[in-house]
C-alpha cells in the first residue's frame, strides 16, 4: 500500500509563483575583496593571529585541534553545512549586530574546500555576498536555503561557477525585532523536514500556500520546502533555541543560549503546540550541537553529544541514557576544549567528510546586543575561524562524493555506522528522481538480513527515505511499527503521525492502540503524541490506556496536553455515552483530572461518590473538583459531613480519608477557584464556614478565614474580629484573620486592626501584620501607624511584614515616604526594611533614600559611577579577592540567592550566573551590579501588573497570550497567572535587582564581589562544571527547640505545630560544598534535599565525608551510610533527610554528588533551585 506525491512538480510550481520576489543578485567579489571593504568599514577591528587564540586552549589529552580556515576565508561565521561533494558552506556575518548608515550589505556565504587533504582549507569561493545578519543555512533542492531576516531565501547556482545566479524570497514575515533571535540553526530531520528556530522576542507572521502561520514565542519550525508546508514543531520550550539535533533513532534534542539546558522535544511536539515547558536536563548556555556516530572516534565517545558552551568558551561532551520515556544526561569530565581567551565563541559544530569535528568560531569578545552597545568598539568584524578537532592516533575516513554514487549505492550507505554517510545518502536520494528511488527500494529491503543486529535500523532508514521523498509506503511502515527493536517502533510511530492523512482511521487507531500498550515507554510517548492529532473521540479512549503502565514526567506531560488538545472532541462524546473507556475508572479519572473544565469536574464528582475508586487517588480528584467545579459542585465539598461522605464513599477497610488537613487542602483550592474564576460555592456560606471557624486545626481555620475575606462573608465579621483579637490563637490564624477583616472592611474593621496594631501587649510582629492589613482599608492611617512602629527596636520581628502591603497599591510607597519624613525611625528597623526590599525586588527610590538617610549610609554606587572606569577595573583585578567575594555574595542582607542561582542553586528570578564571568567582559559585570537597569538580560524583563482591584504585582514576564498572562512573582518566587479581563494595566518595571545594592558594601567588598563574578565559569577554583551535585538544601531553623534525636516524622510534626520552626533554603559554595559555618548554631542540624529518577533502580550517593551523618530516604532510615552509599529508588521525586551530629562532624563541609549505581538503569536528577 503506497502513494507517490509529486513533490518536484509542486516545488517547481512554488518557485514559479515566488519568482517575482527577487532579492539582490551577488556582486561576484572574492573573499579578499570583501575583506578590504570590511577593513575600511571597521577601522577599530584588526586582523588577529589564530595561533594566539590556540595558545589559550586547554584540550583534552585524547584530542588535538588545528586551524581549518581563518579570515578572509571566513569572517565571524555563524553556521555551516557540508555538501555532498565534501565542501563546507559557511555563512559569515561581519555586519552583526547591525548595518551602518549608508553601508552596503557584505555578509556572505563562502564555500571552503580542502583540495589537497591536509586538513586545512586552501580554496574559498564567495557564493553570495548580499546578506544581512544571516543566521542559518541548509543545502537542498540543488541550492541553499538561507535565513536572511525577515526572509527565507533560496539561492541557486545554475551554471556551475559556485556563485548564486538565482535568488528568490521563498517565505517572508519571520520576526526581526531581535536579530540574534531570528530563525537559525537549520537542520534536516531524518524524515525530510527542514527544522529551524526563533526566539521569544520575535513576532512571526508568514503567509504560505497552506495558510497563515503566527508565532510570538520561542519555537521550532518545520518546513517541507517543495510544498512550502510550514508548521510549528514546538513552541515555548526554549527562549532562544539555537541547536537542534536528531539522534540515530530520530529522537530530537534542543539546546538554547540564554538559559541553557538540553530539552528532549518529543513530549512538547503534541498537537496544539503547548507553551508549557517540557521537563529538561541541566546544561550550560549553548549554541550548536552534534552527535558522534563516527568511527574516527574511539568507542567511549560514540553516541555522545558534543556541545558548544559559547558563553563559557568551552566545548563539552554529554552522555545520554534512557530515563523512563525520556533521557538523562551527564556532562563528561574533563571538557573537550576550554579556552581562557576572551574571544573564542564556538557557535556551530559539524562532523566533516573525514570524520573530524569542525567548529565555527564567531570570535567575539562581547556577545549579544542587549548587554552592550551596538557600536561597542570591542566588537570584532574582521576575524573568524573554523577549527578542526581530531582524536589522536585514530584513522580518518575516506571522503565520498555522494553525487557520483548510483541510487543502489546510496541505499547501501544507509547501512553504514557512520551517521555522516547515512545523512548525506538520504539527502542525496532526495535530490534524485522520486520514481527511480522508489524503484530501487525493494531491492534494498530484500538485501537486509533479519539476523543482522542493525536490521531494525536499516529498515527504519528505508522508511525515513520514503518520508523524505514523500512516498507513502504503509506496508513498510507496519513492518517497522512491529519491529523487534523498540527504538525503531518509536521512530515509526512518529512517521505514522505525519502520515495520518494517508492511513484509514480504523487502521491508524488500531496501530496506535498496540503502540500505547507497548512495553517500551518511549513508544507509548510517541503514540500519545500521534493520538493528539486525531480528532476522533476513540483516540482518547486509546490514549487513556497509557495509565495502565508506569508513567513518568514526560508521559504525564504529553498525556495532559493530548487530553486538553482534544477535549472538545472526546468530552461531549463521553457525556453522551458514545465512548466509555471500557468502564475503567483509572482511565476515566486520569483523563478527567487534567481536562481543566467544569464539565469534567461533575463527572469526577460522580466517580468519587460511587465509591469504587482507590483511596490513594481520591485526594487529588477532590482538589481538582474544588478548583474546577461549578458553584453547586463546590458546595458539596464545603461542609464537613458532605466532604467526609464523598471522600470515604464505599470505604470499608477502616482507613478514613477525611481529615481536617484534607479539608484544608480543599479550601485552598476554593481560594484558587475564586482568584482564577471568581467562583463561589452555592448555598448558605455563612453557616457552613462558621462551623469551620470553630476547628482547632490551625491550617483549616486559616484557610476558612481566607475564604471569609475572599467571599466577603459580612455575616461572619464578628467571628473573624474575635479571632483577630484572640492573643492565644496561632499567629498564622491571626494573620489570616487580619486579612479577612481588611477585606470585609465594614463596621468595626478599622478600629479592630488599629487596636491590635497599637496594643503594647501584642508582640511586635503581630502589630506589624495588623498594621499592614490596614493598608487595604485606610492607606494614610496605615502609613502613620507604620511610621510609629518603625521607631521601635525590631528585636526578632521583620519590618518587611510591615511595609510589604504598601507595595500592593499604586500610591502605597509614596504615602509611606510622607509618613516617615522627620520621624525618629530605628536604625535597625531601617536596615531590615532595606534588606526586605533587596530580597523581594520591591523597589521605590523614595523609600530607599529615606531608609538610607536614616542609617546614615553614603552612596557607594554614586561614588563608583563618578570614577573613571578603566582604573577602577584595574583595581578589581589587582585588589579584588574572589574567595572573599563569594562570602559577600552569600551575605543575607544582600539576598543575592533570592534572585540568582549559580549552577542551578538559587532562585530563577534573574539569570543563572554559572558562566557569567567567562562570557562577559569585566565592565559588563561592573555595570550589572552598580546599575542593574542598564542592561536587563533577555528573558528577565520585569513588568508591573495592576489588577481590577487596584492591587499591584511585579515579576518577570513568563507568558503572554490572548487567554493568560503569567509572571514569576518577584516577592514569592512563584508563578502568578492573570486572566486578561482582570488586568487594568501592564507596564514595564525596573530590574528587580535593587539599584542601590552596592551601597550596603564597603569599597573592598564591592571589589571582591566583582572579582568573584568575573571568575565564575573560568578555569580554576570558580569553574562551574555541570555535574550532579546537590546545591540547594533545606535547613531546619528551630530556635529554642531541642531537636536532637528526633526522627524526620517528629521534625515534620514540629514544623506543622510551631510557627517558629521552619525549613529555610541554604546553598552550597561554587565548588559544591556546604559549609558548616553557613548552618544554624546547635549540637544537631537537620537538612533535606530532593532528587528524582525516571527509571527505578539503584542510585549512588557520593559524600566527601559521613562523619556524624545519619540519612533517611523518604522518611525511612538508610543503613550503612558510607562515602559511597547505594540506595534503591522508584520512579518520581524523593527526599533525603540528614541529621548531623555537630560534635562529631566538627567543621567538615558536606558535599553530595549523585550518580547511577553500577549496572543500574536509574539516572538521578538533582533538584536544585530556590
Amino acid at each position: 500500500m503506497s502513494k507517490i506525491v509529486s513533490s518536484l512538480f509542486l516545488f517547481g510550481l512554488v518557485c514559479s509563483l515566488v519568482a517575482p520576489l527577487m532579492a539582490q543578485v551577488g556582486t561576484g567579489r572574492s573573499p579578499e575583496e570583501i575583506y578590504e571593504i570590511l577593513k575600511e568599514t571597521y577601522p577599530a577591528s584588526q586582523q588577529e593571529d589564530p595561533a594566539d587564540e590556540a595558545a589559550q586552549f586547554t584540550v583534552d589529552e585524547d584530542f588535538e585541534i588545528n586551524l581549518f580556515a581563518e579570515s578572509p576565508m571566513v569572517v565571524n561565521p555563524i553556521a555551516m553545512q557540508w555538501d555532498a561533494k565534501g565542501r563546507l558552506w559557511v555563512i559569515n556575518s561581519p555586519m552583526y549586530p547591525h548595518i551602518l548608515p549608508g553601508q552596503e550589505r557584505t555578509d556572505f556565504i563562502s564555500v571552503l574546500e580542502d583540495t589537497d587533504g591536509d586538513g586545512k582549507a586552501d580554496k574559498s569561493t564567495v557564493f553570495y555576498d548580499k546578506l544581512y545578519v544571516p543566521t542559518g543555512l541548509a543545502l537542498g533542492d540543488g541550492g541553499v536555503y538561507v535565513a536572511n531576516q525577515p526572509d527565507l531565501l533560496f539561492l541557486k547556482d545554475t551554471d556551475g561557477d559556485l556563485k548564486a545566479d538565482t535568488v528568490r524570497v521563498l517565505l517572508s514575515g519571520f520576526g526581526t525585532e531581535d536579530n540574534h533571535h531570528a530563525i537559525s540553526a537549520f537542520t534536516w530531520g531524518p524524515g525530510g523536514w527542514l527544522y529551524f528556530q526563533s526566539g521569544i522576542f520575535l513576532h512571526t507572521q508568514v503567509e504560505t500556500p497552506h495558510g497563515l502561520l503566527r508565532l510570538d514565542n520561542g519555537g521550532v519550525f518545520q518546513l517541507r520546502p517543495r510544498e512550502l508546508k510550514l508548521q510549528m514543531f514546538n513552541v515555548g520550550t526554549a527562549t532562544n533555541p539555537w541547536g537542534h539535533r536528531f539522534d540515530k533513532w530520530g529522537q530530537s534534542f534542543l539546546t538554547e543560549g540564554p538559559q541553557g539546558g538540553i530539552w528532549y522535544l518529543t513530549p512538547a511536539t503534541c498537537a496544539g503546540n503547548p507553551a508549557e515547558r517540557v521537563p529538561g536536563t541541566t546544561a550550560p548556555k549553548s549554541c550548536g550541537t552534534e552527535f558522534i556516530y563516527n568511527s574516527h572516534f574511539s568507542e567511549k565517545y560514540q553516541n555522545l553529544m558534543v556541545m558548544n558552551a559559547f558563553k563559557n568558551k568551552t566545548v563539552n561532551l554529554y552522555e545520554f541514557s534512557d530515563d523512563g520515556a525520556g533521557y538523562a544526561t551527564r556532562e563528561l569530565q574533563p571538557l573537550m576544549i576550554v579556552s581562557n581567551g576572551p574571544k573564542f565563541r564556538p557557535v556551530d559544530i559539524e562532523t566533516g567528510p573525514d570524520g573530524a569535528l569542525y567548529l565555527a568560531d564567531f570570535y567575539q569578545p562581547v556577545i549579544g546586543h542587549m548587554q552592550y552597545q551596538f557600536r561597542d568598539d570591542r566588537r570584532d568584524h574582521l576575524n573568524g575561524r573554523i577549527w578542526r578537532v581530531t582524536q589522536k592516533g585514530r584513522d580518518l575516513r575516506e571522503k565520498v562524493d555522494y553525487t557520483e554514487l548510483s541510487i543502489p549505492e546510496l541505499f547501501q550507505h544507509l547501512k553504514s555506522y557512520e551517521g555522516y554517510h547515512r545523512d548525506k545518502s538520504r539527502r542525496e536520494l532526495y535530490e534524485r528522481e522520486q520514481a527511480d528511488v522508489v524503484a530501487a527500494l525493494p531491492a534494498y529491503l530484500n538485501s537486509l538480513d533479519p539476523n543482522d543486529p542493525e536490521f531494525a535500523h536499516h529498515q527504519l532508514e528505508a522508511l525515513w527515505v520514503c518520508e523524505t521523498i514523500n512516498y507513502v509506503d504503509l506496508d513498510l511502515l507496519e513492518r517497522v511499527l512491529n519491529s523487534t527493536d523498540p527504538r525503531a517502533r518509536a521512530a515509526a510511530t512518529r512517521v505514522l503521525r505525519y502520515w495520518l492523512s494517508e492511513v484509514p482511521d480504523d487502521v491508524a487507531l488500531d496501530w496506535l492502540d498496540k503502540r500505547i500498550q507497548d512495553e517500551f515507554p518511549r513508544v507509548r510517548l510517541e503514540a500519545l503524541c500521534a493520538l493528539s492529532y486525531i480528532n476522533d473521540p476513540r483516540a482518547i479512549e486509546i490514549a487513556a490506556k497509557v495509565v495502565d503502565k508506569p508513567r513518568d514526567k514526560y508521559i504525564d506531560y504529553t498525556f495532559k496536553h493530548t487530553i486538553l488538545n482534544t477535549r472538545d472532541s472526546w468530552l461531549p462524546a463521553f457525556k453522551a455515552g458514545e465512548i466509555t473507556f471500557n468502564g475503567n475508572l483509572n482511565r476515566i479519572q486520569a483523563a478527567l483530572s487534567v481536562a481543566e473544565t467544569s464539565d469534567a469536574s461533575a463527572m469526577l464528582l460522580d466517580i468519587l461518590k460511587n465509591g469504587k475508586l482507590d483511596l490513594s487517588k481520591r485526594t487529588n480528584l477532590l482538589k481538582v473538583v474544588a478548583s474546577q467545579g461549578t458553584p453547586e459542585e463546590l458546595a458539596q465539598l464545603l461542609s464537613r459531613d458532605s466532604l467526609a461522605a464523598i471522600a470515604d464513599a464505599g470505604n470499608t477497610d477502616g482507613v478514613t480519608l477525611y481529615s481536617d488537613d484534607l479539608h484544608a487542602q480543599v479550601l485552598a483550592e476554593f481560594a484558587k477557584a475564586y482568584r482564577e474564576r471568581k467562583v463561589i460555592p452555592a448555598g448558605n456560606l455563612v453557616t457552613e464556614v462558621s462551623s469551620l471557624l470553630a476547628t482547632e486545626n490551625s491550617r483549616l481555620k486559616a484557610n476558612a478565614l481566607t475564604l471569609v475575606g475572599l467571599w466577603k462573608l459580612a455575616g461572619l465579621q464578628g467571628d473573624v474580629e474575635a479571632i483577630a483579637l484572640d492573643q492565644s490563637a496561632d499567629a498564622t490564624v491571626r494573620q489570616a484573620a487580619f486579612t479577612a477583616v481588611a477585606r470585609l472592611a465594614g463596621g468595626s474593621a478599622l478600629e479592630t486592626l488599629k487596636q491590635i496594631a497599637t496594643s503594647s501587649e501584642e508582640p511586635l510582629e503581630i502589630r506589624y501584620r495588623a498594621s499592614a492589613a490596614l493598608v487595604d482599608i485606610e492607606l494614610s492611617q496605615a502609613a502613620e501607624l507604620a511610621a510609629t512602629l518603625l521607631q521601635q527596636e525590631p528585636d526578632n520581628a521583620n519590618p518587611g511584614l510591615l511595609i510589604e502591603n504598601f507595595f500592593s497599591l499604586p500610591d502605597g510607597p509614596d504615602q509611606l515616604v510622607v509618613s516617615l519624613k522627620d520621624q525618629p525611625i530605628n536604625i535597625d528597623a531601617a536596615k531590615l526594611a532595606l534588606r526586605y526590599m533587596n530580597e523581594t525586588g520591591k523597589q521605590h527610590p523614595g523609600l530607599v533614600e529615606t531608609f538610607r538617610t536614616i542609617i546614615g549610609a553614603k552612596s557607594l554606587a554614586a561614588e563608583l559611577m563618578a570614577e573613571e572606569l578603566k582604573p577602577l577595573l584595574e583595581e578589581v583585578m589587582t585588589a579584588g579577592d574572589a574567595a572573599r567575594g563569594e562570602d559577600v555574595f552569600r551575605r543575607k542582607d544582600l539576598a543575592c540567592f533570592s534572585c540568582h542561582a549559580i549552577s542551578g542553586g538559587g532562585a530563577p528570578v534573574g539569570p543563572d550566573l554559572e558562566g557569567l564571568g567567562a562570557s562577559s567582559p569585566l565592565d559588563y559585570v561592573f555595570h550589572a551590579i552598580v546599575d542593574p537597569n542598564k542592561a536587563v538580560r533577555e528573558g528577565y524583563a520585569a513588568v508591573t501588573v495592576l489588577n481590577e482591584e487596584g492591587k499591584i504585582y511585579t515579576g518577570i514576564l513568563k507568558e503572554k497570550t490572548p487567554e493568560t498572562l503569567v509572571i514569576l512573582d518577584a516577592s514569592t518566587r512563584e508563578l502568578r497567572t492573570f486572566d486578561p479581563e482582570e488586568i487594568d494595566e501592564v507596564t514595564p518595571a525596573p530590574s528587580v535587582m535593587p539599584k542601590g545594592l552596592v551601597d550596603n558594601m564597603t569599597r573592598q567588598e564591592f571589589l571582591d564581589l566583582v572579582r568573584f563574578i568575573h571568575e565564575l565559569g573560568r578555569p580554576g577554583p570558580f569553574a562551574t562544571p555541570n555535574i550532579p551535585v546537590q546545591r540547594t538544601w533545606r535547613v531546619l531553623q528551630a530556635p529554642n527547640e531541642d531537636i536532637s534525636g528526633k526522627s524526620p516524622a517528629e521534625v515534620s510534626q514540629l514544623v506543622d505545630e510551631n510557627q517558629d520552626v521552619f525549613w529555610a533554603p541554604v546553598y552550597s559554595r561554587v565548588n559544591g560544598s556546604l559549609l558548616i559555618e553557613d548552618l544554624p548554631e546547635g549540637s544537631t542540624t537537620y537538612l533535606t534535599s530532593q532528587f528524582d529518577v525516571g527509571t527505578p533502580g539503584a542510585v549512588q550517593l557520593t559524600f566527601n565525608s559521613v562523619a556524624g551523618l545519619e540519612l533517611w530516604l523518604d522518611g525511612e532510615p538508610v543503613e550503612n551510610v558510607g562515602e559511597a552509599t547505594i540506595i534503591e529508588t522508584s520512579t518520581g521525586e524523593h527526599t533525603l533527610t540528614y541529621r548531623i551530629d555537630r560534635s562529631v562532624r566538627g567543621d567538615e563541609p558536606l558535599r553530595l554528588e549523585f550518580g547511577p549505581a553500577p549496572n543500574s538503569p536509574a539516572r538521578p536528577n538533582v533538584i536544585n533551585g530556590i
